[in-house]
Parts: C-alpha cells; structure tokens; sequence
C-alpha cells in the first residue's frame, strides 16, 4: 500500500472517530468518557478493498439503540436486577455526570420502562460519508492506475 492511501484511510478512520463522538456528545448522555476515551478506529487491507472498523464500549449500542424494558417484570427479579444496576452502572454515572439522583430510582425506572434511542452511530457512519471514502480511495487507485499507463506507453516508445 502507498503513502498516499494510507493517509486517505488515516484521515477516513481519524473523521469516523471524530464523528461517532461528536454525535453522542449530541446525544447529551455523555457522563463518564469512558466511550470517548475507549473508542478506537483502524483499517485493514483486504481482497479488492480496505474495512475500516471501530471498537469501544459496549454501552454505546445500547445507547445508539435505545432499552427496552426489563422482560422478567416480577418484582423480586427487578429488586435484583436495580441493586446491581444501581450499585455499579448508575452510582459511576451519577457521580460522574455530578448529578443528585438516586442510582437506584433511575435503575428502577429503567427496568419498568426501558429508555428511548438516540442514535448517533448509523447517523455520523452515514451513506454518504462512506461514499465521500469511497472516491477518495478510488481517486488514488485511478491515479495510480493513470501513472501505471503512462509509465508503459513511455517504455513501449522506446
């Protein structure tokens, strides 16, 4: 691989990054950082192309995705399910976002009700942002493929 692709598919993996935080900043459920500090970006070359690919926290989809309520509605599982919830998730996110609400109120809440999405993931890895890589990664095939013709027609003169 060139120079010069590698640095199309660095920019493309480094703006993915940079609009997958942006868009949950957006979502305003931003607390901890830990989805900023945790998301990481990279390419690989494969047979006829490149996959860009991101890892990071795992709350983030359920984030994007929204939750739905708890399935099990008996009283004794949701007791369960709050203390653990509430205890570990939501007391770090309440510190974090500094915020005086119960851990345990919230996590209750969210075992009745579940939360809406805020989709933020399909919205910055967007069709038309991979068609934008697209053309730049295509520009530099057909550049090279241009300098590549070039460079023969030049050697059959000879």
């Amino acid at each position: 691989m060139n120079s010069e692709m590698q640095t199309v598919l660095d920019k493309a993996v480094n703006d993915g990054k940079s609009r997958l935080i942006a868009g949950y900043i957006n979502t305003g459920r931003q607390a901890s950082g830990k989805f900023v500090r945790d998301l990481e970006g990279e390419y690989k070359e494969r047979v006829g192309g490149f996959t860009i690919t991101y890892k990071g926290s795992k709350h983030a989809y359920w984030m994007d995705k929204g939750r739905q309520r708890n399935k099990n509605q008996d009283p004794e599982a949701i007791k369960k399910w709050v203390g653990w919830y509430g205890s570990s998730v939501l007391s770090e996110w309440v510190r974090n976002k500094n915020i005086s609400a119960n851990p345990y109120a919230v996590a209750y809440k969210i075992a009745r009700e579940g939360y809406s999405a805020k989709p933020f993931i399909s919205e910055a890895i967007s069709i038309d942002w991979v068609t934008e890589i697209t053309k730049d990664v295509a520009g530099v095939f057909l550049a090279r493929a241009a300098n590549d013709i070039r460079q023969f027609l030049k050697q059959d003169k000879k």
